[in-house]
């Protein structure tokens, strides 16, 4: 009886929530890179992008952080600010890889790919139903432009958004516009 009261139980929380699916994609650079020795490289990390979701939710973005790669563990120090379509403003901060596995390849002086997770730390308008959720995707670096700048995409979601959540998302107008 307990295993048919969970079984119901989670397929219900399922009908009940969905995924909210995150593209950004952009030009980003590392001003600084230092390769102290082979197994300790410390880099500091740019972007601006523009991100779409499979919600009504989309704009630009910019990024700026820290990386450190030793003995092949990367660790990095980065905050984004989202700004959507009606000006509102929310912020990820990278996820430390001692609470979500973080793993990448380099590419020369560049990070080729990795995957990793964004905390939402805050936010206004649709930003504020998404703090305190995590998003986990993977970043690939596509090569350079003819600026020498790094094109990348970065694919990620949030598992489990309670539906009602999407909805006003989907529903959100600023007073202002009303």
């Amino acid at each position: 009886m307990k295993y048919l009261l969970f079984i119901s139980l989670f397929f219900i929380s399922k009908v009940y929530s969905a995924d909210l699916e995150v593209t950004v994609t952009g030009i980003d650079e590392y001003p600084v890179y230092n390769k102290v020795s082979d197994n300790k490289i410390f880099m500091t990390y740019n972007n601006t992008a523009q991100f779409v979701t499979n919600t009504s939710l989309f704009g630009i973005v910019t990024c700026s952080g820290t990386i450190e790669i030793i003995d092949s563990q990367q660790h990095q120090n980065v905050m984004c600010d989202f700004t959507d379509s009606y000006g509102n403003r929310g912020y990820t901060k990278s996820v430390p890889a001692i609470k979500k596995k973080l793993v990448g390849n380099m590419l020369g002086n560049r990070i080729g790919s990795s995957v990793g997770s964004w905390d939402w730390i805050g936010g206004e308008g649709p930003f504020a139903e998404l703090e305190g959720t995590i998003m986990t995707g993977a970043y690939f670096a596509m090569g350079k432009n003819r600026y020498d700048q790094g094109n990348f995409i970065w694919k990620g979601e949030i598992e489990g958004v309670p539906q009602k959540v999407i909805d006003r998302i989907n529903s959100y107008i600023p007073e202002k516009i009303e």
